[in-house]
């Protein structure tokens, strides 16, 4: 669990872009998604924060207008790790990942992001 902190801190010094500069470079993946934006920014948010059992993420989430921000925010550095933009699309959403190291797999941060995106299952009994 260090070893994520420690990945975190080391990924925000290597990279210090601010949002505005983390979206200038293009998403690092984009989603349609069968959920509405409300779901699925709260989902990711939730699982963001519950990755690190050593350290508690500032795991920052903001509206402006249709779109809702999901942010990994370091405190000891000041810059986001990574950024979640949703919006809705039809009956669902579509979101933009983007992430300080643009091709680097941190599964705590990505797997979410991805499985976030599904249609809730619905439980038959």
């Amino acid at each position: 669990m260090k070893r994520r902190l420690a990945f975190l801190i080391a990924l925000a010094l290597v990279a210090c872009a601010n949002p505005s500069e983390m979206r200038q470079r293009g998403p690092e993946a984009t989603f349609a998604s069968p959920r509405p934006p409300e779901d699925v920014a709260a989902c990711v948010a939730t699982r963001w924060e519950s990755a690190f059992v050593f350290s508690t993420p500032d795991v920052r989430v903001t509206r402006l207008g249709d779109t809702i921000t999901v942010g990994l925010y370091v405190p000891t550095s000041g810059v986001y790790t990574a950024l979640l933009d949703v919006v809705p699309q039809g009956a669902g959403s579509a979101s933009r990942y983007f992430k300080q190291q643009r091709g680097v797999e941190f599964a705590e941060l990505d797997t979410p992001v991805r499985q976030c995106q599904e249609a809730q299952k619905v439980r038959s009994d």
